[in-house]
C-alpha cells in the first residue's frame, strides 16, 4: 500500500493541480519519466507459498487508468534470488542484486 501511494503523490505532483510545489513540475527531471514502475522488491522466502499475482493483475488494471500518452505507470511484485542465502547481510551486498519476477 505504501509504495501505491507514493505513486499517487509521484502523479499529483507531476499535475500540480492544487500549485503547491514551489517550482514547476517540468523543471524536475523525475517529474518528465514517461515510464515509472513500482516495485516491491523482497527476497524470495518472503512471499512464502503466498501468490499475489491475481492483486499485481487487478492493481495494474487500475493504474493503467492513470496512464497518459507521455506517462506509462506499472506495478511489480519482485523478488531477488538465493544468491544472499536466507538474509542480507548488512556490509556485504553485491553490487547487482539479480530481480526477477515473484511469480
Amino acid at each position: 500500500m505504501e509504495i501505491l501511494g507514493y505513486g499517487l503523490v509521484y502523479l499529483a505532483s507531476r499535475t500540480d493541480l492544487a500549485g503547491n510545489l514551489n517550482c514547476k513540475a517540468s523543471d524536475l527531471p523525475v517529474l518528465k519519466a514517461n515510464r515509472i514502475t513500482l516495485c516491491v522488491l523482497a527476497p524470495e522466502n518472503y512471499y512464502g507459498d503466498s501468490n499475489l499475482k491475481w492483486l499485481e493483475v487487478e492493481i495494474n488494471d487500475g493504474l493503467t487508468r492513470f496512464a497518459t500518452p507521455d506517462l506509462n505507470i506499472d506495478f511489480q511484485f519482485q523478488k531477488f534470488g538465493n544468491q544472499l542465502g536466507n538474509h542480507l547481510p548488512i556490509k556485504v551486498l553485491p553490487e547487482t542484486l539479480i530481480r526477477e519476477p515473484a511469480w
